[in-house]
């Protein structure tokens, strides 16, 4: 931030440090309504109780941690937050965590059934080599973009990559289809 003619003004490194130091204050410290009404829907979270910053033994410490004890199950969700893209390190680094929980809840021999959520959020999506495919793939996974503008933050649900068109190309290319091992 500078001083122009007795104005402040901002350049785009200090909204980057605003993100670095406050997106988590901002999830954190707001409401699950609040968050709902901005785009950013916690699956069977309702009255959780919430961490930040919990240390998971070896495994990391992830940004925000929500736990809800349902009448027969536990849910927990995991936020990863990243001021830039969502990418396949990040995906690795909230699996990580995810293993590290599922593994205390064994060891205290938890009765009913551990549901675990993971949910990405950054400012992109990583679009390159085989990351979007993965959101595919694991439905426990979500990930969301934000923005931050006049109007407050707000966040948008992506989800991964699917053939919008014939995407086994040229079936007749592929000879007699009884032959096709799939």
């Amino acid at each position: 931030m500078a001083l122009a003619g007795g104005q402040r003004v901002f350049y785009f490194t200090d909204m980057i440090d605003f993100f670095e130091k406050d997106l988590e204050d901002i999830i954190y410290e707001s409401g699950l309504e609040k968050l709902r009404e901005k785009g950013l829907i916690l699956a069977g979270v309702y009255n959780p109780k919430k961490f930040r910053q919990l240390k998971i033994g070896k495994y990391g410490i992830p940004d925000i941690v929500y736990y809800q004890r349902h009448e027969d199950c536990h849910q927990v969700t995991i936020l990863e937050l990243k001021r830039g893209k969502i990418d396949l390190k990040a995906y690795a680094q909230a699996k990580r965590y995810e293993e590290g929980i599922r593994k205390y809840f064994k060891l205290k021999n938890c009765a009913f059934p551990l549901y675990i959520d993971i949910v990405l959020i950054g400012s992109s999506n990583e679009e390159r080599d085989d990351w979007p495919w993965v959101l595919n793939s694991d439905r426990s996974t979500k990930v969301f973009l934000y923005k931050y503008g006049i109007d407050g933050i707000e966040f948008n649900h992506v989800g991964g990559y699917y053939w919008h068109d014939n995407e086994f190309g040229d079936v007749k290319k592929l000879g007699n289809y009884q032959d096709i091992p799939f």
